[in-house]
């Protein structure tokens, strides 16, 4: 989920943040379980994504970064609208429903209980 594109301004008396200023910045989001996409800029000015870590968004970022077969995918399903989660959910289905028929089997050989 991304929550909103934002300046830092505002952060400090100083239109460019320096190292220490980042870092604080990129840990205080960490605890809250968020990140910020790119990174937390140089300059209080530029826009930055603030995102939940994992989050679809922030997968979809690393997928554009970090180019590989299984990326392409994520990309692609997240422009054609068929998203590559929904073919894993699937999948997940159909292995359980045949852990549940294998079940039902196994409970049918199994000796009755008197």
């Amino acid at each position: 989920m991304l929550l909103q594109g934002v300046t830092l301004r505002g952060i400090s008396n100083e239109t460019r943040l320096k190292n220490q200023a980042r870092v604080r910045i990129e840990e205080g989001l960490k605890k809250l379980g968020l990140i910020a996409l790119p990174e937390v800029p140089d300059w209080q000015e530029d826009y930055v994504y603030i995102t939940r870590f994992g989050s679809d968004v922030h997968k979809l970022y690393n997928a554009v970064n970090e180019p590989s077969e299984a990326n392409l995918d994520r990309i692609h399903g997240a422009v054609s609208g068929s998203s590559v989660v929904v073919q894993e959910q699937n999948k997940l289905k159909e292995v359980l429903e045949l852990v549940n028929e294998l079940h039902e089997v196994v409970s049918d050989l199994a000796p009755g209980e008197d």
